[in-house]
């Protein structure tokens, strides 16, 4: 996954482009339980009914004066951050239902006779044209199928009462997230934005990448030697995708580990042990419990500061560089 550069202003005016833009026509794709992907041939009224739904939708999500572009890896917690994701590590279900965007690619139509409404996973709403791309998933929640032998349904055809008998298709138009491909200084880009983290952290394989990144940051702070016990910092942080979460964040932002020798780093501890609620013993920093490894991340986010103007010491989880 390539690094975008792209902001939010500039994101809105392209979305809106391919929004604006008649010629560009939406074609749904269910993604099934089994992997599978199949063609939901939607009659055209519904077709463009979806297209304003979907598209309404993000542009209300990125319209909003409160949303913010923020890194994935950057694991910022909030109701209007729009996460972009950075890591290297491909999400597998993801790059599976991105060949939808293949031109090349074809696939079955969705069929009552071979398909179940029941095993559709995510709806994926693709639109685009010549210059821009945009494929939102949306996960589909379990959904009550209006059919069964203890119910009569019936719809008004006219001045006639007919029976309903088939299996209704649910769908409650949302964004877990979406791709977006565009030119930027001469390169292709074609950049995920997550707007439902917890969906994607459950529904997906995201925690595997999560924890193998984890893995090689903890192998990184094993090998400066500080720690009395690196097995609990890795009993405490593989199995507690939280804390991992917060450890990966520390480690992508911080300059701790990468610029401060690591006996700076015990004195610091051993000088600041009210601060930093750690000690030290036989100059390596002493983990016993799992909120020492919290205090431990606390240390590596440099999360310490001194007051110029008061001379006080806070612990403050966010930092603006100045």
């Amino acid at each position: 996954m390539q690094n975008s550069q792209i902001n939010k202003k500039d994101l809105i005016k392209l979305v809106k482009n391919l929004k604006d833009d008649s010629k560009a026509s939406p074609i749904i794709y269910f993604y099934l339980k089994n992997e599978e992907i199949r063609k939901a041939n939607f009659e055209p009224n519904a077709l463009k009914s979806l297209r304003d739904e979907f598209v309404n939708l993000l542009m209300s999500a990125l319209e909003d004066e409160r949303a913010e572009i923020r890194d994935y890896s950057e694991f910022v917690d909030g109701k209007y951050v729009i996460h972009r994701y950075d890591y290297d590590d491909e999400i597998d279900a993801i790059k599976q239902m991105s060949e939808v965007q293949n031109i090349n690619r074809s696939f079955q139509p969705f069929h009552s006779k071979n398909d179940n409404p029941k095993d559709i996973k995510y709806i994926l709403f693709l639109l685009r044209n010549e210059s821009y791309s945009l494929l939102i998933f949306s996960s589909m929640a379990p959904v009550s199928i209006f059919k069964g032998r203890h119910n009569f349904f019936a719809f008004n055809d006219d001045e006639v009462i007919k029976q309903y008998d088939k299996a209704l298709i649910q769908i409650k138009p949302k964004i877990d997230m979406f791709k977006f491909g565009y030119k930027l200084n001469d390169k292709n880009q074609d950049d995920l934005f997550i707007l439902n983290v917890d969906s994607i952290e459950k529904r997906l394989n995201l925690p595997d990448i999560i924890f193998k990144r984890t893995q090689s940051y903890i192998n990184d702070i094993v090998r400066i030697q500080i720690l009395n016990d690196e097995n609990l910092l890795r009993e405490c942080l593989m199995d507690d995708l939280r804390l991992a979460k917060r450890l990966n964040a520390a480690m992508h932002n911080s300059h701790v580990l990468q610029y401060v020798p690591s006996d700076k780093i015990v004195d610091f501890v051993r000088e600041h042990q009210n601060v930093c609620r750690l000690k030290c013993d036989n100059n390596k920093i002493k983990l016993t419990h799992k909120e020492n490894v919290e205090q431990f991340i606390n240390l590596i986010n440099d999360n310490f500061l001194h007051s110029l103007l008061t001379g006080c010491n806070y612990l403050v989880s966010h930092k603006d560089q100045v």
